[in-house]
C-alpha cells in the first residue's frame, strides 16, 4: 500500500511539473510575440507572472527592427553657460557622444561588456522617444482599442520616459564628475542624436538624415560616483 502511494505521489509530481512547464513556456511564447489579440487578452496574467518573475527584453518575430543609429550626447555646462541657455539655447559645439564609443570598442573587441552597455543606452533612449505625447495617437491601443486601454498605454509610456530620464541623468552626472572639475562644470545638456538609415537609391550619395532631440538641461548630481564612461568628442 505504501509503495502504491509513493507511485501515485511520484506520478502526481511528474504530471504537476509537466503541466507547469507547459503553462510556463506557453506564456513565455505569448509574452515575446509582437502585439496581438492573444497577448492583450492575457495581459493581466503576463504582468502578474512573467513580468514579475521572468521579465525579458527580447521579441520573437519583431516586425519593426531598428534601422537607425541612436547616440546619447552630453554637453557639460559652466554656470555661465547654464544661465544663458534660456537666451541663447544650448551650445552648438563641445558635445560628447557616450554611445558611439561603446560600439566602436565592441567592434575591436567582440563579446565585450560594451555591447551590453550600448544596448542598454539605446533601450533607455527609445523609452524616452516613445514617451513623447505627440506620438501617442499612433499607439496601437489608441487606434484599435477603447479609451481605457489607450490611457493605460499612455501611462506606461510616460512612466518609462521618466525612468529613462533618471537613468540618463545619472549617467551624465557620472561622466561630468569623472571628466570635468566640479566647480567649473556644474550642469549638463543631454540630447539624443538619431541617424536614420539611408534609402537604397541614395546609398552612394553620402547623405544621411539626422535628427537631434534635446532631453533637457540638468544640474549635475555631485553625489554620483565618477565613472570613466567612454566618450567620443564631437566638435
Amino acid at each position: 500500500m505504501i509503495s502504491r502511494i509513493r507511485v501515485w505521489a511520484a506520478n502526481g509530481l511528474r504530471v504537476t511539473l509537466l503541466a507547469w512547464l507547459v503553462f510556463h513556456f506557453a506564456l513565455t511564447g505569448v509574452y515575446v510575440l509582437y502585439n496581438n489579440p492573444v497577448r492583450r487578452a492575457l495581459a493581466p496574467i503576463l504582468n502578474a507572472y512573467i513580468d514579475k518573475y521572468f521579465a525579458q527584453g527580447w521579441g520573437l518575430f519583431a516586425p519593426d527592427p531598428m534601422s537607425d543609429n541612436l547616440s546619447l550626447m552630453i554637453r557639460p555646462l559652466t554656470p555661465a553657460e547654464s544661465a544663458a541657455v534660456g537666451r541663447l539655447g544650448v551650445p552648438k559645439t563641445g558635445w560628447y557622444d557616450l554611445t558611439r564609443a561603446l560600439w566602436e570598442h565592441r567592434q575591436r573587441m567582440p563579446f565585450s561588456y560594451d555591447e551590453a552597455l550600448g544596448h542598454f543606452h539605446i533601450v533607455e533612449m527609445v523609452d524616452y522617444l516613445d514617451g513623447d505625447p505627440a506620438s501617442f495617437r499612433y499607439l496601437y491601443p489608441c487606434r484599435e482599442e477603447g479609451a481605457k486601454a489607450c490611457e493605460a498605454a499612455k501611462a506606461a509610456h510616460v512612466q518609462a520616459r521618466q525612468q529613462a530620464i533618471l537613468y540618463l541623468w545619472r549617467l551624465g552626472s557620472e561622466f561630468v564628475n569623472a571628466r570635468f572639475p566640479a566647480p567649473k562644470y556644474n550642469a549638463m545638456a543631454l540630447k539624443i542624436h538619431d541617424q536614420f538609415a539611408t534609402p537604397w537609391p541614395d546609398r552612394g550619395s553620402g547623405r544621411r538624415e539626422v535628427r537631434d532631440t534635446l532631453i533637457g538641461v540638468y544640474a549635475a548630481d555631485p553625489t554620483r560616483s565618477p565613472m570613466p564612461v567612454p566618450a567620443v568628442e564631437v566638435r
